[in-house]
């Protein structure tokens, strides 16, 4: 019986084996996406200060003055951002390696922030410095695009439509910040806004289709304060001079409306960044219960089985045991003493037949058909042994019967001898009677003797 559950039990303990491994998976993956989106945050986070170090920056190279007193401020929270970034990533992984690539390719900060101040450095040249490092980290691969869950994937998708919404815009800042500053487009530039503004777009089109209805609303209301009209005012400012004529703007007005902008963008990508965390925890509490009710469950089912093989066997072996007993006991005990009473005994005290074998009440149909037969042969041999007995005793009888019939014989036979004796006057008939009479007294010798 053992033998017969084994195999199915090993088919469970695999099933379950392979259900956990689906589930730790899960569990590890939702685990991972957690974590992953707390990096990418803080990534953000850096970003975003990079944003602004990079408009104040194109501000300041565009020859406005005015944003100088940002500058220090600025970098100061790009370098927190930076050790906050690295402290995040310490415990180590694929995804920490990735983003400890991308913070070494800020290690030449220092050098363009030099140029900065003593205004060496180009504008386009640090605008497209700061936009490749900001780029290098936005492109980073948190591990968020191998997530199976459809909401999961549907937030991945949103928060990274948002980065890009995020990212075209701080551009624009940036961008349109140096040329407000210096007063009009420089050659090529405008076509430069123009890809800035197209990019914005494609990010929020990609947006639309994957946010949520309360995603898009607070999208539509972080585009439609009163920063965010100011905003575009200045925007169409900018693409009615595309032909390159000068431009009238206060910076400080244009840079003030778009930072307000931008820091709604940040509420809604860490709103989004929160949503993704929430629903890698409840993915990750649903696999953790989904282990712990599989393992629990077929546990039970494992126990379940154990306890009825237990049951089955003792059903079997415990009504066996007692046939095995019963059966000895007969062998060794009861049937020898009532073949023994029946040998003894006479006809007219005939000893009663051995008590047939008991099994428990509850037995099954095959120990009771093995209790019976067992019967049959103690019945079988018990009036084996009471017919040997009757024949036994028959024989004995008839051999009493005839050893004294041949003794009355015997004995007339030798009263009739000793009568011809006391007749007979010839020596040699008379000696022949004495012969006679010997041998007839040894056969009543033998006679008696056989009796």
């Amino acid at each position: 019986m053992v033998g017969i559950i084994a195999l199915p039990s090993v088919a469970v303990l695999l099933l379950l084996g392979y259900v956990t491994y689906i589930e730790l998976a899960d569990y590890r993956a939702a685990t991972t996406a957690s974590r992953s989106v707390t990096i990418a945050l803080a990534v953000q986070e850096l970003t975003q200060e990079l944003q602004t170090e990079r408009g104040v920056t194109a501000a300041l190279l565009g020859g406005n003055d005015n944003f100088r007193a940002e500058l220090a401020p600025t970098r100061h929270r790009v370098d927190e951002r930076r050790e906050s970034v690295e402290r995040v990533v310490t415990g180590g992984g694929t995804v920490a390696d990735r983003v400890g690539a991308a913070l070494r390719e800020l290690d030449g900060l220092p050098v363009v922030r030099a140029g900065t101040d003593d205004g060496s450095a180009g504008r386009a040249a640090t605008f497209a410095f700061f936009t490749e490092r900001i780029a290098t980290l936005d492109r980073i691969d948190f591990g968020l695009g191998t997530v199976t869950d459809p909401e999961l994937r549907s937030h991945v998708a949103t928060l990274d439509a948002v980065n890009r919404i995020k990212e075209s815009t701080a551009q624009k800042r940036a961008f349109l910040n140096g040329v407000f500053s210096a007063g009009g487009f420089a050659r090529g530039e405008f076509l430069q806004f123009a890809e800035m503004r197209a990019s914005r777009n494609a990010a929020l089109a990609d947006f639309a289709d994957t946010a949520t209805p309360g995603e898009r609303a607070a999208n539509d209301y972080v585009l439609d304060t009163g920063a965010a009209r100011v905003a575009d005012h200045f925007e169409q400012i900018a693409l009615n001079s595309a032909d390159g004529r000068r431009m009238q703007v206060n910076p400080q007005s244009w840079w003030s409306s778009l930072t307000t902008v931008l820091d709604g963008m940040r509420q809604m990508q860490q709103h989004v960044g929160s949503e993704i965390e929430a629903r890698a925890e409840e993915r990750r509490n649903e696999s953790a219960r989904r282990i712990v009710v599989t393992t629990i469950v077929v546990l039970l089912f494992l126990a379940g089985a154990i306890a009825l093989l237990v049951i089955a066997s003792r059903s079997i072996t415990r009504p066996l045991a007692v046939l095995a007993d019963e059966a000895n006991r007969l062998a060794t005990d009861r049937l020898p003493a009532a073949v023994r009473e029946v040998q003894t005994g006479t006809e007219e005290q005939t000893p009663d037949p051995p008590d047939p074998i008991q099994v428990p009440p509850r037995s099954t149909s095959e120990v009771r058909s093995v209790a019976g037969a067992l019967n049959q042969v103690q019945s079988v041999a018990f009036h084996l042994a009471a017919e040997q007995a009757m024949l036994r005793r028959s024989t004995t009888d008839s051999l009493a019967n005839l050893g004294r019939r041949n003794q009355n014989l015997l004995r007339r036979q030798l009263g009739f001898i000793t009568k011809l004796e006391r007749e007979e006057t010839d020596p040699a008939g008379l000696a022949n009677l004495f012969e006679l009479d010997h041998l007839a007294t040894r056969m009543r010798r033998n006679a008696e003797s056989l009796l």
